[in-house]
């Protein structure tokens, strides 16, 4: 239905044309005014030529309008500078205005990236228009005054599958922006509720991968879809700047092929970070971690440059998440140790962050004077500064050092989240490798490097230096701590021993109690157990189990005499688990874990297993003293002091024990959704106090 009311004097016929002329609606609607002494008036043909205040339709813009009024599948693959954003903006607003409850679905893979472009496009040309009076903008829905609950547009993740499935109305239309990196499943949740009387998809973005939903339909099979390329060189609104910079590139550069032409990459071989890991990269959102429970890391990449036209580059990353990278033109040594720590220390308030800072430097010639210079200052303001050299021994893999960072870089690019860095993503992207004879692989040389993108891969270079883990001990007492350590997560640990595991006064509904089993490829059985006591939010290390021979009926019965051990008043079983390989289906056996089910001993996979938050658990839970491991638990303690982490994985032949404590922590921090408050619950007790002179925890709820 057309709304009855006239509408800025307009006749109903008006309106009626408009549902099929969006590029008229848009100049008359959105374009029409502007102010002129106070007043306003139409723009006139030439402010139309003179582009005046940006108000003109650009042959793409109309383009893609008109596909998507007479077409209800429309895609749109581009180049950078094409008017993609402001053509979704339009569409949404075309359609919201034009048609009585209606719904408009804004999504793409990252929430704060849509808010500041095409959320932030509507509400710049809704404010400016004729339909402010009646479209209402706010930060997620913009809505028609007269039924807010029915008629409005939304910004919605693509991420939020639920929220997608319940989507309807008579009129429906869905924008999806960065299609390349929107997952297919939520590409088959919309078409399973395109169900409705009129319901349209347009989705638009950048090529950066040769697979996935949005690569088939636009290069394989365009059946049913309205298919619009646009190259940025055809654009009058590209960045000149921008456009002169991507010259450098060949033609035929996937750079240049997925960011000027709108093509997809044809995908060199050599490689090492691709264009389309750094795009998901870019559009990656990294869940917010409750600190309180968990250590994230503070870390700092330095790659000083002394000569040439190379920059000084500084990474900062936090956890999983590269906030910037900063550069300076060439420096001399004390100026580049006075920008590290005022970063550092920036970074420090902003983050509120009390721990180490760790400041991984390039310690190759001019960076060793940088390093040294940094560690006497950094002593001083809790920053460890770790040296690493570029051009330093590889392994069987690898000819040296720096191509041994950046495949490491390669693997957790799935993992990263980096910013929307044009110039960081080129240098990622460009830089390849070439065989260096025994089967072994190197980064080409920087001069190679620079004759492609004619400047160094500074940025680049800072980046997998915040982000390289290397070899290093992961739990390390404090004595052993030696200045050339490359500790995990940069803090001194040491295990909290005691000579009495004696506590009394808690209660099992404080408690978690878990006993973690793990079986090893030589069919060996460890097991640990450990109780997470939640108001002091401490991790007791009782008891290790080792089988050599995994006789079930032994273990079971082992193992079901330590989940009722005395250690608490009114003790209840332990939740038991085991790591995937003792669920693992093989042709000669059954899974392990079944079989122990078999003789009475139910064990459970872990669910949402995450090692690297278990290892992060196990850090904070360190730092503060609150894992206390028993006197007798010897293989433990042996393997804790030794426990390493290669290439960002930790170890696990040999390391048994420390893979089950890991199943603990991981199974704590997924059961733990909050930590208590610092005072616990009213008349809580120390530990040697009896049970009844306090509330449980039951008790105090009802109270």
């Amino acid at each position: 239905m057309i709304p009855k009311d006239r509408i800025n004097g307009l006749p109903r016929e008006a309106w009626e044309f408009y549902r099929t002329h969006p590029c008229e609606f848009i100049m008359q609607q959105v374009y029409k005014i502007r102010d002129v002494g106070g007043g306003k008036r139409p723009l006139t043909p030439a402010d139309n030529a003179a582009n005046i205040m940006n108000r003109r339709l650009e042959p793409q813009t109309k383009e893609i309008l008109n596909a998507v009024a007479h077409n209800d599948y429309v895609a749109v693959h581009s180049g950078r500078g094409c008017t993609k954003t402001t053509s979704l903006a339009m569409a949404a607003l075309w359609f919201n205005y034009t048609r009585q409850n209606s719904k408009v679905i804004v999504t793409g893979p990252k929430y704060d990236q849509l808010k500041a472009t095409i959320w932030a496009e509507i509400a710049k040309w809704l404010q400016m228009s004729n339909l402010c009076d009646e479209l209402k903008w706010t930060s997620e829905r913009v809505y028609h005054i007269s039924n807010p609950a029915l008629w409005f547009a939304q910004l919605l993740t693509s991420k939020q599958k639920d929220n997608i499935q319940g989507i309807h109305a008579d009129h429906v239309l869905w924008i999806m922006d960065e299609a390349s990196n929107v997952e297919d499943d939520i590409f088959d949740a919309v078409y399973g509720g395109m169900t409705d009387f009129e319901s349209k998809i347009l989705i638009a973005g950048n090529l950066t991968k040769t697979s996935g939903f949005f690569y088939r339909i636009t290069q394989l099979d365009s059946s049913g879809w309205k298919i619009l390329h646009f190259s940025s060189e055809d654009s009058d609104r590209k960045n000149l700047k921008w456009f002169q910079s991507m010259q450098r590139f060949p033609r035929d550069s996937d750079m240049y092929r997925v960011y000027v032409l709108g093509l997809p990459p044809k995908g060199s071989p050599r490689s090492i970070i691709t264009i389309a890991q750094c795009e998901a990269a870019k559009l990656r959102d990294i869940k917010k971690i409750d600190r309180r429970l968990t250590y994230v890391p503070l870390e700092i990449g330095l790659d000083p440059a002394a000569e040439g036209n190379d920059l000084t580059a500084i990474a900062v990353r936090f956890g999983m998440k590269l906030l910037e990278v900063r550069v300076f033109t060439k420096t001399q040594a004390p100026e580049v140790v006075l920008q590290t720590l005022k970063i550092a220390r920036e970074y420090r308030k902003k983050l509120n962050f009390p721990h180490k800072i760790s400041v991984k430097c390039d310690d190759t010639a001019y960076g060793n004077a940088i390093r040294h210079f940094l560690t006497l200052e950094g002593d001083k303001e809790n920053i460890e500064v770790i040296g690493i050299q570029f051009g330093g021994k590889g392994d069987d893999n690898y000819s040296d050092m720096a191509t041994k960072m950046w495949f490491h870089m390669a693997d957790i690019m799935d993992e990263v989240s980096i910013p929307d860095d044009q110039e960081l993503i080129e240098e990622l992207s460009a830089r390849e490798w070439l065989p260096a004879g025994s089967n072994k692989m190197k980064v080409e040389p920087k001069h190679e490097y620079k004759k492609r993108l004619a400047r160094s891969p500074d940025r680049a270079d800072a980046c997998i230096l915040a982000f390289w883990d290397g070899t290093k001990k992961i739990f390390s007492k404090r004595e052993e701590a030696q200045e050339s350590t490359t500790r995990t997560f940069s803090v001194d640990w040491y295990l909290k021993e005691i000579l009495n595991f004696e506590f009394d006064g808690v209660r099992m509904i404080d408690c978690i109690h878990i006993v973690a089993l793990v079986l090893s490829e030589d069919i060996s059985i460890t097991g640990v157990g450990g109780i997470y006591e939640y108001y002091t939010n401490k991790l007791w290390l009782y008891r290790e189990l080792h089988y050599d021979l995994p006789i079930a009926e032994v273990i079971s019965k082992d193992v079901k005499t330590e989940s009722k051990i005395g250690l608490y008043k009114d003790s209840r079983e332990a939740r038991i688990i085991g790591n995937s390989l003792m669920f693992r289906k093989s042709q000669d056996r059954k899974p392990f874990g079944e079989i122990l089910r078999h003789e009475g001993l139910r064990v459970n996979e872990p669910l949402h297993y995450d090692e690297y938050g278990a290892i992060a658990l196990g850090v904070a839970l360190y730092k503060q003293e609150k894992i206390i491991v028993h006197r007798n638990m010897q293989n433990t303690r042996q393997q804790l002091g030794e426990w390493n982490i290669r290439d960002g994985k930790p170890d696990k032949k040999g390391y048994e024990n420390c893979e089950a404590i890991l199943l603990i922590l991981s199974e704590v921090k997924r059961m733990v959704k909050d930590l208590p408050k610092s005072k616990g619950i009213r008349d809580y007790k120390p530990l040697i106090e009896p049970v009844q002179e306090r509330f449980s925890f039951t008790q105090w709820m009802r109270h």
